[in-house]
């Protein structure tokens, strides 16, 4: 039986990381690290981790025997050490409403792309030491709208490069590690998600298309067909994607399917999912099953519908669903936790102001 907390499931993962036959999960509601059993659901706690100004965290990266934990708003960044069951502190200046929710593992670098900020952070892996590369913000602003709010809508690492689609300014700021210098790619615009596969970058625009670049300069684009009865909301439309295996693999914040993209003949059709999860006939409100991680073979999602983990096969097309049940532990733990007075009902608050 699930632990609830005002009719909502308390273990509702929101972010991870793939690793072997285990998903490394950080929950919405409560301040644990977790792992979750692919194959049988369970869901064993490895560590009662938050900041220390109460943030909820979020999960995006393990690096050897690290995992790597950003809170949205608050001022540390987590690294622990699983093998020997240490936690690192990092202090992040200047905390903004969304700090960093991607990043990018370049030789001993791990750098951490922003959101709302205006900045990358770059930690060492070897000596972790911890630096700040600013935007070029003076050339930046010569293309903001000051009607609107400055914000980034997603980001990308390849190799030696690093990708910042920024919605105001419209444009996307391209950095190079090797070099340390700023290019701005003011052609393109409506940019919303990107990642790189065979050779190509394929992006999701604002206007519901994707469009295939056949070159890393990021010129000569085609637009990629989509199904027939592909329908997406015009909120955050193709705001998300990531390569798995020989797919592309796009979703928006409501739509009627998830699409899924061979990177060598750029044909696309949908990834086979539960439809229980694409049926909500609000246009404002997600629809659809919610990213958990992805790996070379597989992505996982959430489903809000069922409560259950959606394990897809890219190549196959084809998923399993898995109730995910939390140990005695776990379930002690949190009982424990809302004893002593902690109100869980704060994550679920600031998970919806995200």
């Amino acid at each position: 039986m699930m632990i609830l907390e005002n009719n909502k499931n308390i273990f509702k993962p929101v972010s991870g990381v793939i690793d072997d036959e285990y998903v490394y999960v950080a929950m919405a509601y409560c301040d644990v690290l977790c792992k979750i059993s692919l194959s049988s659901g369970e869901v064993s706690l490895i560590k009662k981790i938050s900041d220390e100004e109460g943030e909820s965290l979020h999960l995006v990266a393990k690096y050897e025997e690290n995992l790597v934990l950003i809170p949205h708003v608050s001022s540390t960044l987590i690294i622990f050490n699983a093998k020997y069951d240490e936690i690192k502190r990092i202090s992040i200046p200047e905390p903004e409403k969304v700090n960093y929710n991607r990043i990018h593992i370049y030789e001993s670098k791990m750098y951490m792309l922003p959101i709302f900020r205006k900045d990358i952070a770059v930690v060492d892996l070897v000596t972790g030491e911890v630096s700040f590369i600013k935007l070029p913000m003076n050339e930046m602003e010569k293309y903001l709208d000051s009607t609107k709010e400055y914000g980034i809508v997603s980001s990308y690492g390849h190799d030696e490069k690093l990708y910042i689609m920024c919605s105001n300014p419209n444009l996307v700021v391209e950095y190079d590690c090797n070099k340390g210098t700023f290019f701005l790619r003011k052609e393109l615009k409506g940019s919303m998600s990107m990642c790189f596969g065979n050779g190509r970058y394929w992006i999701g625009k604002s206007d519901k298309t994707i469009v295939k670049y056949n070159s890393i300069d990021l010129i000569d684009g085609e637009n990629v067909i989509l199904p027939s009865d592909f329908t997406a909301s015009n909120i955050l439309s193709m705001s998300s994607c990531r390569i798995v295996g020989t797919k592309a693999i796009f979703w928006s914040f409501n739509s009627n399917m998830i699409l899924r993209v061979d990177i060598k003949t750029g044909e696309c059709d949908s990834l086979n999912l539960p439809r229980i999860d694409f049926l909500n006939a609000n246009d404002n409100e997600r629809c659809g099953p919610i990213y958990i991680s992805a790996n070379d073979t597989c992505i996982v999602f959430y489903s809000t519908m069922t409560e259950e983990l959606i394990i897809s096969n890219v190549e196959q097309n084809t998923y399993k669903t898995i109730k995910i049940w939390p140990s005695e532990e776990l379930k002690r733990m949190v009982l424990k936790t809302e004893q002593d007075g902690i109100n869980l009902k704060c994550f679920l608050e600031k998970l919806l102001m995200r």
